[in-house]
């Protein structure tokens, strides 16, 4: 009776797993929704059936090699969401990461945004509510594109925190030491605010902060200093070279306390600076001039230096054309003779002696000892008098 019983019992499971149509008898069918979906599997396979017991595989997985996938690939499929306008898309937190190493997300093309997708040329793109592409990667031109306001704050200070290096490595471009709040640029130690190993190339302008009017300009073979809008250094470069203190007005000029020029005034003071004259020299004063002798009529002065004693070794009337050589425009030369001497040189002025190339008070001049004749170049290539004392 027992045995009938067994038999029995066999035969009813097999022929209830025919009319459900499972063929193998290891197959199982259990129900996980209440709308009517049930899993089905094999050793081998697992699959999701739809709703009402209807077209099985809706959902693969392959054990063997871990896959889970829909039957049609081209459905979206939504985590959070019955509505998922994408492949993939999830209404809540991801979490990517483990034990194992090398736990990443790998995509060709990999969006962060609110509603955008991905385009060919995209590697990464980060979106905020107002700027589609506010951060990108793009490794086809092998950059990186920044296009919005950002922030790099490091979570531990440090003296190297933030740095920049060429491919070769070594001394960093760029080193931001966020301990003493400094950035240096060819090292690894800044001592200032801003610490250059290096050039640095500027433009025009160098300003002081918060005072726009006091700037050192730049300009081609030329540099400019101004303090409160007033020029007070010039250095220039050029067919005729110069270096200016001062901009024309009232402006005091200090050398040291050596040499000292009175802006109101224009007064120069050696040695003082309180000028009372034209110039005042609060020491002694030594000059050494030039000495010419005259052996000739035909002799020409020779203006090399300011003061120029002439030494006739007779009365002569020059008539040498030039009678004095040519000198620099605004060049001044004082001509005297030696008081040693009582002989006497005479000059003729241009109308008197054709060539001369002098532009006197008179027809001549007769210098002798202690006289004193100044004499001026000026553009037309003459020398003209400007005073001539007759002593």
């Amino acid at each position: 009776m027992r045995l009938y019983k067994t038999v029995v019992s066999t035969i009813l499971c097999l022929l209830l797993s025919v009319s459900l149509g499972y063929a193998d008898p290891k197959a199982k069918r259990v129900r996980i929704t209440d709308a009517g979906s049930y899993y089905t599997g094999t050793e081998v396979e697992a699959a999701l059936q739809e709703v009402g017991g209807g077209t099985a595989g809706v959902w693969y997985r392959d054990v063997g090699n871990g896959f889970l996938y829909p039957l049609t690939i081209t459905d979206n499929v939504g985590i959070g969401t019955t509505a998922p306008s994408v492949k993939l898309e999830v209404d809540g937190v991801i979490k990517c990461g483990g034990s194992s190493a090398g736990q990443s997300i790998i995509a060709s093309g990999l969006v962060v945004n609110e509603d955008g997708l991905a385009t060919a040329a995209d590697d990464f793109r980060a979106e905020t509510d107002t700027v589609s592409d506010a951060f990108e990667v793009d490794a086809s031109a092998d950059q990186v594109n920044i296009n919005t306001d950002f922030q790099i704050q490091p979570e531990v200070d440090s003296t190297t925190a933030i740095q920049v290096l060429d491919s070769d490595g070594g001394t960093p471009i760029f080193n931001m030491d966020t301990i003493n709040e400094r950035v240096g640029i060819g090292t690894t130690a800044p001592t200032y605010t801003l610490d250059v190993v290096g050039d640095i190339g500027l433009d025009t302008y160098l300003y002081h902060n918060d005072d726009a009017d006091t700037y050192i300009r730049f300009e081609l073979d030329r540099i400019r200093g101004y303090a409160g809008a007033e020029g007070l250094l010039d250095l220039y470069e050029g067919a005729q070279d110069y270096v200016k203190l001062g901009d024309g007005g009232d402006v005091d000029i200090n050398l040291n306390d050596d040499l000292f020029t009175e802006g109101n005034s224009s007064h120069v003071g050696i040695n003082t600076k309180t000028p009372s004259t034209a110039l005042d020299i609060d020491g002694d004063l030594s000059y050494t001039p030039t000495t010419q002798v005259i052996k000739a009529v035909t002799d020409t002065i020779e203006p090399a230096k300011t003061l120029v004693i002439l030494n006739p070794d007779a009365d002569y009337t020059l008539t040498s054309t030039p009678t004095i050589e040519p000198g620099a425009i605004g060049q001044i030369i004082y001509l005297t003779c030696d008081p040693r001497e009582g002989n006497t040189v005479r000059l003729q002025d241009g109308d008197t002696l054709e060539g001369s190339t002098l532009e006197l008070g008179a027809a001549t001049r007769t210098i002798a000892a202690l006289d004193i004749l100044v004499l001026m170049y000026v553009n037309t290539g003459y020398w003209v008098e400007v005073s001539f004392s007759d002593n």
